[in-house]
């Protein structure tokens, strides 16, 4: 079985120990490097940090709305907090943290709220300190 090709577009790249303002001078300087460098970086300070921001039931949030690609009919909150086995309000908590991080959008329809993400996935990069 053949997997899917993701668009290198769609995927986000968690940066943890990198260097935001290294990397930016090296893509400015160097254009070459804009091939080889993520589309969409988000940069951690530690392994901690990414932890708080993405802990394993915000991560399951989103593997689930990867799982449902793009409009679906049982993105809501209530669905997915059915689906995940867990109480909507803190799936609800869980969507508005990762709202404010750019990683999902809130849509509301009436007295439902659609979820959508504009990722396929997520890598995660550990880069030595220098």
């Amino acid at each position: 079985m053949a997997s899917k090709k993701i668009d290198p577009n769609k995927v986000l790249t968690i940066i943890v120990g990198g260097d935001s303002d290294k990397d930016d001078e090296k893509l400015f300087t160097n254009p070459e490097e804009w091939k080889t460098h993520p589309r969409h970086a988000f940069y951690v300070d530690s392994y901690e940090e990414m932890l708080d921001l993405l802990s394993p039931a915000k991560l399951d949030l989103l593997s689930t709305l990867f799982s449902y690609g793009s409009i679906h009919s049982d993105n809501t909150v209530g669905a997915i907090a059915q689906k995940l086995n867990r109480k909507q309000e803190a799936v609800s908590r869980d969507l508005h943290q990762l709202k404010k991080q750019k990683l999902v959008q809130l849509t509301k329809n009436g007295r439902k709220v659609n979820v959508s993400t504009p990722f396929e996935s997520i890598e995660i990069r550990f880069e030595r300190k220098k």
